[in-house]
């Protein structure tokens, strides 16, 4: 039942539910060309050549048959929550749903897509830049080094047995599709594939983690009211603040407050909005159809300007507490259409 309040909330479809977990680590994979410069040839000259490294979590591995794949040893801590990163994908960066199923659901964008899949209670979402399959020329984010090998001359060590290899820096460059498949002997969807940054997750116990959050706009008559829900739960009935958070720490308690959209701000206000209001002290709050933007602390109400170009759009916004990790989610409400919607 709460997992279904959460897909309802965030605005995604039932299948989803299969993958109401959280993320954990991550798994960066990269293609590192490296330009190396032999000066141990001859005496005359030195030879140059370039050859192919891969890495994950910028380690070194021997080949692509090496990129660790899916497993979570060595990777990075990475907290965060799998509906909301879906959702997130969906209403904030214009991903849609191009197939799904209960073991695997594939979101696009463009050339970008992002894969959620689940083998038992292990969730993996890949993030992997496609081929752009309008046949638009693509380029390929490579890091580059500069190698140079020498002689290195010690007392005691006959001349010319012992090698130096310097390394310099990485340096980020873009190369054609062509020239990296020229490098490594790859086609674009292996290359693809093994540069993908994978997040690695786990379905886990409601009781004990936060698994998503997500907040409801109830409206009684005028009266707006902000509701904040944490694993599909009203966090006004239970104890919330056990619960362990994806930054590993037990939850702190959540700051709300309400915005209005309406129009172009004139000053310093956040992130925009029109007016700004401590929902902490002021939930629930009546809101009328006027002529000007404005809250009224005396009545506790709140007036917006219908007759402007943009429609105005009301939003409760809630976030956690600073510690380690500034999490947080809203839902928002066209006040001229009342057309409901998933915010952050």
């Amino acid at each position: 039942m709460s997992t279904q309040k959460a897909l309802e909330l965030l605005g995604l479809p039932q299948e989803a539910a299969a993958f109401d977990g959280r993320i954990t680590t991550r798994t960066t994979r990269s293609l590192v060309i490296v330009d190396r410069y032999d000066f141990t040839i001859n005496q005359q000259g030195f030879v140059r050549s370039a050859y192919v490294e891969w890495q994950e979590n910028n380690k070194r591995v021997t080949s692509v048959a090496d990129l660790n794949d899916g497993q979570t040893t060595g990777d990075d801590l990475f907290g965060a929550y799998c509906l909301n990163w879906m959702a997130n994908q969906i209403y904030s960066f214009g991903y849609d749903i191009f197939s799904i199923s209960p073991e695997r659901l594939t979101l696009v964008n463009g050339d970008k897509e992002v894969v959620f899949s689940r083998e038992g209670n292990k969730i993996f979402i890949d993030s992997i830049f496609e081929i752009d399959p309008s046949g638009n020329p693509l380029t390929v984010p490579v890091q580059v080094v500069t190698e140079s090998i020498t002689w290195v001359n010690q007392v005691g060590v006959p001349p010319q047995t012992q090698k130096k290899v310097w390394r310099s820096r990485k340096k980020y460059v873009n190369y054609t599709w062509e020239k990296v498949q020229e490098l490594t002997g790859l086609s674009k969807e292996d290359i693809i594939y093994n540069t993908r940054t994978t997040y690695n997750g786990e379905v886990a116990d409601p009781n004990v983690y936060v698994t998503s959050i997500a907040a409801d706009i109830q409206i009684i008559g005028e009266s707006y009211e902000g509701i904040v829900y944490i694993n599909g739960r009203d966090a006004r009935t239970f104890d919330y603040r056990k619960l362990i958070t994806s930054f590993n720490k037990t939850c702190p308690a959540y700051i709300p407050e309400w915005r209005l959209y309406n129009a172009p701000p004139v000053g310093f206000t956040i992130s925009g909005a029109t007016v700004v209001i401590n929902a902490a002290l002021y939930n629930p709050v009546d809101v009328v159809s006027g002529n000007a933007d404005i809250f009224d602390i005396e009545d506790n109400s709140l007036t917006f300007n219908e007759p402007l170009a943009e429609r105005a759009t009301l939003i409760f916004y809630y976030a956690f507490g600073t510690t380690g990790k500034n999490e947080n989610w809203g839902r928002k409400i066209d006040l001229e259409t009342g057309e409901e919607a998933s915010w952050h």
